[in-house]
C-alpha cells in the first residue's frame, strides 16, 4: 500500500465516521477518526503514489453507497436521490464518463436543495449569515446584525441571549447571492461547486494520471457530506475553496496567492491550523502566509469600524477558543464524559495539540501533498480534543485530504525549517522515482 491508498482510506474513514454520526458523539465514529489519524502518521513514511484502482473504486462505491444515511437527516426523498447517484456511479464507470459524472452532480445538488424550506433556515448558522448578509446589502457592517438564539455558557448550559455572525467578512459577502435571492444556502451551492472545482484545479499541476484524475472528480462529485454541508449553510466549504485555491496559484500566480490565503483566513481564523505545515516547512509560503495575515488583519479592521475591535475579535475568534465543552460533539471529550470518566482535564488539549506539531515537524514533506496530509492530521487531532466539535469542523479535513490527492507530485518550493538549512525541491515526478527506487 503507498501513500495514495493510505490517503484515500483516511478520508474514507472519516467520511463515514461523519455519515454514521451525523457529527455528534459516537464511540464507533470516533474509532474510525481514530483509524484516519494512524493512516495520516504512517502515509508520511510510505512511498509516494497514486491509490491503486481498486483504492478508487472502493472508495467512490462507499462514498456514493453512504448517501444513504442523508435519509435518516433529510427524510425518505433522498433515497430516491441517493440511488440516482448511485445509477450515475455506475453510468461513469461503465459507460459514460461525462454522462455519469453529470447525473451524481445534479443528484447531489437535489439532495442538497430538496430539503429547503425557501427563506427558512433549520439551524442558527443560517440565520446568523441571512442577517449578516441582509444588513450587508443594505450598507450595514455584518457584525452589528443580531439574531436571538441559544447561547453556551457553561458546560451543558444554554440560555436565550444575542449572537452575532462567528465568522470572518467573507462569509457575509459570499453570502450576498443567496440574500439577493431569498436563501443564502443557494451562495451555500456555490461554496460547494467552487470547492469541488479547485480540487480539480490543483489536480491539474499534480502528477497523478489520467485515469486516476477521472476518478477524483468522480469521488470528489459523490461525497456524501456535500448535502449536510449545503442545508446547514456552514461556510467551510469555502474555506476549503479558498485554500486549495492558494494550493493552486502557488506556482505561478504568487500576489493573488496572497490574496486567497487571506480571503480563506476571512472565512474563519482558525484556518491558521491548516497553514500551520506549509508555514513551517516551505520559506515561501511562509512568507506569503504572513503577507496574507496581514491583509486579513487590515480588512477585519475595516469591519470593526461601528461596532469596535474588541467586539469583532471577540465574534470571530474568541468564541471559538472560549467555547465551553459540550458533550454532544464528536469529541474525544465527549466520550470520555458520557463514559462515566469525567471532564477532560484542559492540558489535554495542548498537549494533544504539541503531539501533533512534533509528528509534523518529525519528517521532511516530499511534495505539497505531504503538507496537505500533514495539515489534515494536525486539524483533525485539534478538532477531536476540542472542547466542542460537529460535522462542519470534520467536513475540512476530509477537503483537504482531497486536495491532498490532487496535489500530489507539486513542488512547495524549497523546503526548510525556520530554524534549519534550505534544501532545494525536488522536481514533480522525480520525487516518486527517487522514493520508489529507495523501496525496491
Amino acid at each position: 500500500m503507498g501513500a495514495g491508498d493510505a490517503t484515500l482510506l483516511a478520508m474514507l474513514a472519516i467520511v463515514l465516521a461523519l455519515m454514521l454520526s451525523a457529527g455528534s458523539r459516537n464511540p464507533a465514529a470516533l474509532l474510525l477518526l481514530g483509524i484516519a489519524a494512524a493512516l495520516l502518521v504512517a502515509t508520511r513514511s510510505m512511498v509516494p503514489s497514486e491509490p491503486s484502482q481498486a483504492t478508487w473504486l472502493a472508495g467512490i462505491g462507499c462514498c456514493a453507497l453512504a448517501f444513504f444515511f442523508n435519509v435518516d437527516l433529510f427524510g425518505g426523498l433522498e433515497v430516491v436521490f441517493a440511488a440516482v447517484l448511485v445509477a450515475g456511479v455506475v453510468i461513469a464507470l461503465r459507460w459514460r464518463f461525462r454522462i455519469g459524472v453529470a447525473v451524481v452532480a445534479v443528484s447531489s445538488i437535489a439532495a442538497s436543495a430538496a430539503p429547503w424550506h425557501w427563506g427558512v433556515g433549520l439551524f442558527d448558522v443560517y440565520n446568523l449569515e441571512a442577517a449578516a448578509a441582509a444588513r450587508l446589502l443594505h450598507g450595514g457592517n455584518p457584525y452589528s446584525a443580531t439574531i436571538i438564539d441559544r447561547v453556551p455558557i457553561s458546560p451543558g448550559v444554554d440560555v436565550i441571549g444575542p449572537e452575532h455572525l462567528p465568522y470572518g467578512p467573507v462569509v457575509a459577502v459570499a453570502s450576498l447571492p443567496g440574500s439577493l435571492l431569498g436563501d443564502v444556502r443557494v451562495a451555500s451551492v456555490l461554496w460547494a461547486i467552487a470547492a469541488a472545482a479547485v480540487v480539480l484545479l490543483v489536480a491539474r499541476h499534480g502528477t497523478l494520471e489520467t485515469a486516476s484524475k477521472r476518478m477524483l472528480l468522480l469521488l470528489t462529485v459523490a461525497s456524501p457530506l456535500i448535502p449536510s454541508m449545503v442545508v446547514t449553510a456552514w461556510p467551510e466549504t469555502l474555506m476549503v475553496a479558498t485554500f486549495g485555491l492558494s494550493i493552486a496559484l502557488h506556482r505561478r500566480h504568487p500576489v493573488w496567492m496572497v490574496f486567497a490565503i487571506a480571503a480563506c483566513l476571512l472565512v474563519k481564523p482558525t484556518a491558521l491550523v491548516l497553514f500551520f505545515p506549509f508555514f513551517v516547512w516551505s520559506p515561501s509560503w511562509r512568507l506569503r502566509i504572513a503577507a496574507g495575515s496581514l491583509v486579513a488583519l487590515g480588512v477585519m479592521l475595516v469591519f470593526s469600524i461601528g461596532v469596535g475591535v474588541p467586539a469583532v475579535v471577540f465574534d470571530t475568534l474568541i468564541r471559538h477558543i472560549w467555547e465551553p465543552p459540550r458533550y454532544d460533539g464528536l469529541t474525544v471529550g465527549a466520550t470520555v464524559f458520557v463514559m462515566g470518566w469525567g471532564p477532560m482535564p484542559a492540558w489535554i488539549f495542548p498537549t494533544a495539540v504539541a503531539a501533533a506539531c512534533l509528528v509534523i515537524l518529525r519528517r521532511r514533506p516530499r511534495d505539497t501533498s505531504d503538507l496537505c496530509v500533514a495539515a489534515a492530521f494536525l486539524f483533525l487531532v485539534s478538532t477531536a480534543f476540542a472542547s466542542y466539535a460537529r460535522f462542519n469542523f470534520y467536513y475540512v479535513v476530509a477537503g483537504t485530504l482531497l486536495l491532498a490527492l490532487a496535489s500530489l507530485g507539486i513542488s512547495p518550493g524549497r523546503v526548510s525549517l525556520p530554524f534549519g538549512r534550505a534544501s532545494p525541491a525536488r522536481e514533480p515526478g522525480a520525487m516518486c522515482a527517487s522514493e520508489a527506487a529507495v523501496a525496491t
